[in-house]
């Protein structure tokens, strides 16, 4: 009885050598170009009526906070009004597109998951306002 199992890779080889013989005649695949993500819609501010300007809502500590006080965990909370439960809006580390008024100072957050890097890495920079 002749072995079977090479006459089965025999075969195997023969129909592989066709794949690729036949596969050169294919047009090759195009890589689908990259898609920019939708632009953000531009929001009106619901406190005063101006426009809100897109950005990145975080929480984090400061490098003076961390030498004075050290390390802590820090959440961005949201308490409805009239009671209810807390409900963590982002985590420590955490970043959500966010927009800010610069007429009077407010600030909306997205919902969904927090992501935890800042988008393009780099430093951040940041400015504190007094209102």
């Amino acid at each position: 009885m002749p072995d079977e199992s090479s006459s089965l890779d025999a075969q195997f080889a023969a129909v592989d050598k066709r794949i690729e013989r036949a596969q050169r005649h294919l047009p090759r695949r195009a890589e689908p170009p990259a898609v920019a993500p939708p632009p953000r819609p531009a929001l009106r501010c619901p406190a005063c009526g101006g426009e809100l300007q897109p950005g990145l809502a975080s929480v984090h500590g400061t490098f003076w906070g961390f030498l004075l006080v050290g390390f802590s965990y820090q959440n961005c909370w949201f308490e409805p009004d009239g009671g209810g439960a807390e409900v963590v809006v982002i985590p420590s580390g955490g970043a959500k597109d966010g927009w800010r008024c610069q007429g009077c100072g407010f600030v909306g957050i997205a919902g969904g998951e927090a992501r935890q890097e800042k988008p393009g890495g780099g430093v951040r920079q940041f400015q504190q306002q007094r209102y």
